[in-house]
């Protein structure tokens, strides 16, 4: 915690709250959250930049948090096998339900939305490798959807990630062509698509299309992080290479450090 300058931090929400004309002893409650945060975030929040950030959406008066989850992929010891698809509730909903439960502990006053990655379903590459049709695909996901709604506290919500951010498959394609078409961004990649073989493996994805698979998924953070962002809200993310996508957006990002693949 001492590596985080502290008085940097408050002194930039002291400057976002004046104008954005929010009371000073909110900044100092937020404060006091951000240091209880970082002890059970992830790296991926532990820098002044992003608890600066994190602070900034915590100074509204009903902070919201969205949190992505996929679908009922298979899985064996917390960790995703990729050989079919359920109906059931999603590991990584299993995962992330004791850290927001933590979070909102510290910031009770927060909104929770679960996203359920529906979108996914219009992949048909990742329907073949998940032995799924479009429509059992849907279906499927509906009744992820009703169960973790069941399973979720009753402040929560729960819905697709088309009904809260429509068009969102194809704008994360939009992204993905930026991102391929700009020299150093696609270096990048290159490095992520490396980093990422060993899930490509055990998804089934052949090599040839990989590098555009890759840029989709960072697509999808990108595009992510411009929408929570323009709605003041935060984002809860698991541990994966593509998390340092959401840097660009200047997204709140509350990591929870669990490993899912």
């Amino acid at each position: 915690m001492s590596m985080i300058p502290w008085k940097r931090v408050h002194r930039g929400l002291a400057q976002y709250a004046r104008t954005h004309e929010i009371h000073p002893t909110r900044v100092e409650q937020v404060m006091l959250a951000l240091q209880a945060l970082l002890k059970i975030a992830g790296d991926g929040s532990r820098s002044r930049q992003a608890m600066y950030r994190l602070g900034c959406a915590l100074l509204a008066p009903k902070p919201h948090i969205f949190v992505p989850v996929c679908p009922d992929y298979s899985n064996k010891d917390g960790k995703y096998t990729y050989e079919g698809m359920g109906d059931g509730i999603p590991l990584l909903f299993n995962k992330h339900r004791p850290f927001v439960s933590q979070v909102l502990k510290i910031v009770p006053e927060a909104q929770v939305t679960i996203l359920i990655a529906d979108h996914e379903g219009g992949l048909p590459d990742f329907r073949v490798a998940h032995h799924v049709t479009l429509e059992e695909f849907r279906t499927r996901v509906e009744r992820t959807r009703a169960k973790v709604k069941q399973a979720s506290p009753k402040t929560w919500e729960v819905h697709m990630f088309t009904e809260v951010f429509p068009g969102f498959l194809t704008k994360a394609w939009d992204e993905a062509h930026v991102l391929l078409i700009d020299a150093k961004m696609r270096e990048r990649l290159e490095l992520d698509t490396l980093r990422r073989a060993p899930l490509y493996d055990k998804i089934g994805y052949p090599r040839e299309g990989r590098l555009e698979r890759t840029a989709h998924v960072a697509g999808q953070y990108v595009c992510l992080g411009h929408e929570v962002r323009s709605r003041g809200a935060l984002v809860c993310n698991h541990t994966t290479t593509s998390l340092s996508w959401y840097g660009p957006t200047q997204v709140a990002v509350l990591h929870n450090p669990v490993v899912i693949y």
